[in-house]
């Protein structure tokens, strides 16, 4: 796995503004990969990106009204 600058390499990055500063001396040691579909069973579209950055609109489709309280889900590899 490649690094660069905390970011895997290759990776899209979608900043959230929801995020914790991490100590100095604390370096990740876990990487989870969510296979997310939004709505559930479907695939493409704006809504993963909408969860994690806090915009998702709860009138969009049923499903979103249920996960409203979400509200400040976060992106683990944020930072400021």
């Amino acid at each position: 796995m490649l690094l660069e600058q905390g970011w895997l390499v290759g990776a899209r990055r979608v900043p959230s503004p929801h995020y914790d500063c991490r100590p100095d001396d604390e370096t990740p040691t876990l990487l989870v990969v969510h296979n997310i579909s939004l709505p559930p069973g479907e695939f493409g579209g704006p809504w993963i990106d909408a969860l994690f950055t806090g915009t998702i609109d709860p009138q969009a489709h049923p499903f979103f009204a249920e996960i409203a309280h979400f509200a400040r889900l976060r992106s683990l590899f944020d930072s400021p």
